[in-house]
């Protein structure tokens, strides 16, 4: 009886051990100038927490905050998936930053904001994302200002925004938000609306010419990064934010987000993302 005390309590040793192992490996791998902050969907418990409440750039991580009005629209009745728009060439035109993800999108053609979520979402499409502001609102000023109203309706104080898509400005200005308040936007977009991983759980998504978009979310089962049971979310990058991603998902059954903000390393977001889900579900 003895020695089986001593083997469990030497076992129990050792976990702890390496417990502690991989916790200092997150801790070096994790550089002090970003944001990253985890946050357990299973009550929102937050387990790991760095610079999370100083507002950084989030370039396309925007995109999760218009998710979040489209499916209220939807859900409320002020919008259908089947509400269709004839693009503008107006649309066209405020994509001016050169390589940006668009959804290939032409003026004249004619899209339902299912397609154009989808293309949002999965590709972060910024055509597509202004053609649903230009659909919901007549234009994407208006539409900002309703993003805006709908921050403050779900008590975040932290989102400054200049547009929909999450692209700099022309004179240099860019979206902001706290990586704690974007992680609590995602927390409420898996709460009311959990239909939205039916998209973002998606690997890629076709464009109307049939040309292939993949997922922008490494993470995602049929992508370069894939994790099992990542089913979302978002990614985002400008010169000024570096790599962002919002990482939603279950493992050994805790739901999980993970909020990663400027990254220098593309791969390096993604590689974290998974330390991180790999210490704290576990």
């Amino acid at each position: 009886m003895r020695k089986i005390i001593v083997f469990v309590l030497v076992g129990f040793v050792l976990v702890l051990a390496f417990q502690q192992e991989t916790r200092d490996r997150l801790r070096s791998l994790i550089d002090p100038t970003n944001e990253a902050i985890f946050v357990s969907t299973d009550g929102g418990n937050v387990q790991y927490v760095k610079n999370a409440y100083r507002p950084q750039p989030i370039a396309s991580l925007t995109k999760v905050l218009v998710a979040y009005e489209v499916w209220n629209r939807v859900a409320t009745g002020r919008a259908s998936w089947d509400d269709t728009i004839t693009i503008p060439q107006a649309v066209l035109d405020q994509i001016t930053i050169p390589n940006s993800a668009t959804g290939l999108l032409y003026a004249g053609e004619t899209y339902t904001l299912r397609e154009l979520t989808d293309l949002m979402l999965i590709a972060s499409a910024n055509d597509a994302t202004i053609a649903i502001a230009y659909m919901l609102e007549g234009n994407e000023h208006l539409f900002v200002e309703r993003l805006e109203a709908r921050a403050k309706s779900l008590g975040f104080d932290s989102f400054r925004l200049y547009n929909a898509t999450g692209l700099p400005t022309e004179d240099g200005m860019e979206n902001e938000a706290t990586a704690e308040e974007l992680g609590k936007l995602t927390i409420a977009l898996a709460k009311d609306y959990p239909t939205v991983f039916e998209t973002t759980s998606r690997p890629f998504v076709m464009s109307k010419n049939g040309t292939k978009l993949l997922a922008t979310n490494a993470l995602i089962p049929g992508r370069d990064f894939a994790y099992e049971g990542v089913n979302g979310l978002k990614t985002g990058y400008t010169e000024q934010s570096g790599h962002s991603v919002i990482v939603t998902g279950e493992n050994d059954g805790t739901s999980y987000v993970i909020v990663l903000l400027h990254e220098e390393d593309e791969e390096e977001k993604f590689r974290k993302a998974r330390e991180l889900i790999e210490t704290y579900t576990k």
